[in-house]
Parts: C-alpha cells; sequence; structure tokens
C-alpha cells in the first residue's frame, strides 16, 4: 500500500513525515483492539518509507491499548537502528497521563503541538537511551 492511501493526512514538511494515527482507525477514538490491525498495517506503511524524521499525531484517541504501545515502542526501536527520529505530539490529557504513568514520556519525545515538533527536529540532536 501506499503511505497516502492509509495516512491521507500525511504531509511533509521541512523534511519531517507528519502523520495521524486516527487515519488508520475506524471513526471510534479508541487504539484498542478493534482498530489494532489497521494500527498495525500503518506502521508496517511507514516502516516501508524512506523518510529520516516522523511526527505521529494521537490528536483525537483518547484511550490506547497496552498492545499498541508495545508496537509503539518496536517502532521507535526499529527507527532507532535505522538513525531516524520519532516524535509523538497531541496527545489527550488521559492518554498523557499512561504516557507518563509507564514513564513512555522519557522513552519518546512527546510534544503538545506541531510546531514544537518543528523547532525539535530543526534544534535538536536525537536523544539517546543513556541520556
Amino acid at each position: 500500500m501506499k503511505l497516502k492511501e492509509v495516512f491521507p493526512s500525511a504531509v511533509m514538511v521541512r523534511g519531517i513525515l507528519f502523520v495521524r494515527v486516527t487515519d488508520v482507525l475506524d471513526s471510534r477514538p479508541y487504539l484498542d483492539e478493534k482498530n489494532f490491525e489497521g494500527f498495525l498495517s500503518g506502521l508496517a506503511v511507514l516502516r516501508a518509507t524512506d523518510f529520516e524524521n516522523y511526527a505521529l499525531s494521537f490528536a483525537g484517541l483518547t484511550f490506547v491499548s497496552s498492545a499498541a504501545l508495545g508496537q509503539l515502542v518496536g517502532f521507535q526501536e526499529y527507527l532507532e537502528g535505522q538513525n531516524k527520529r520519532l516524535l509523538i505530539y497531541e496527545l489527550a490529557p488521559k492518554v498523557k497521563v499512561v504516557f507518563e504513568e509507564l514513564g513512555l514520556d522519557r522513552y519518546f519525545d512527546v510534544y503538545g503541538l506541531k510546531g514544537h515538533v518543528l523547532r525539535y527536529f530543526h534544534t535538536s540532536r536525537p536523544r539517546t537511551r543513556t541520556e
């Protein structure tokens, strides 16, 4: 599948591929077992692309399952192995709390807005796990 078929809202801005997780889900705001296959397919399409910088918007999601978080961790590890970068942005307050309670906010770079993502990519170097 092509990127725009899976992520119709995907846009490239200053070398960063911005995608919305909700593009691969049905109309419900949950990333759960009913939407899991769509999420996996979306990650597979992203893995097949040759971009260096990825920004995933979680806007509109009110629930993210532990299985989806596990896949997201795997995707992050894959990108790190390829010397690529991933940022997550626009987390709903409840989802952000889950990220914080699980320590995922220290594992992923999480930002509030698209502008913050752009600023990060153009002023920072990739974070390593030892930092």
